[in-house]
């Protein structure tokens, strides 16, 4: 074989690899959205970053290996390596690690169970307190209203009594 059918080998077999990380990349944000709840526009977003992503990677892989020159069989190649991984160990990858990834979510709930109990213990007490302080502003509003009503009172029993001495 020659020299320039090893580069060009290589060259496939480097794409092909590529192809194969780009696959496996992608499955990571399946994954990841299997977990995770997003909403229409963070899945957008998250595809939007990984083809960006993947396009610049790719460009960067031509262009290192190959001088920037794309070639059919490169393009095709790293098409092989994609279809290659998803025909063979995508199903166990996204099935293994999306039970890993939910089970540590899940461990990582119930590890914060105890703090969310607490906060919302916490926001208890809280609300008791300004309950606690609102009834005491009110009370100070009925005393205050009481005084007023014994003074006024108290006010015009001492005019009365003065107009009766008069």
């Amino acid at each position: 074989m020659s020299k320039y059918m090893e580069q060009e080998f290589l060259l496939l077999l480097k794409l092909f690899l590529t192809g194969i990380f780009l696959g496996l990349l992608y499955d990571c944000l399946r994954i990841w959205r299997s977990v995770m709840t997003n909403s229409r526009f963070w899945i957008d977003l998250q595809d939007l970053i990984y083809w960006s992503s993947a396009g610049l990677f790719v460009f960067y892989v031509i262009y290192m290996e190959n001088n920037g020159q794309i070639r059919v069989y490169a393009l095709a190649g790293m098409a092989a390596g994609a279809l290659f991984y998803y025909a063979t160990i995508s199903r166990w990858i996204v099935r293994l690690f999306g039970f890993l990834l939910l089970k540590i979510v899940t461990l990582f709930g119930i590890l914060l169970t105890p703090l969310h109990r607490g906060r919302k213990r916490l926001k208890l007490c809280i609300k008791r307190v300004k309950l606690f302080l609102y009834e005491q502003k009110s009370i100070q509003k009925v005393r205050k209203n009481q005084n007023e009503k014994e003074r006024k009172s108290k006010i015009q029993s001492e005019t009365k009594r003065k107009i009766k001495e008069r």
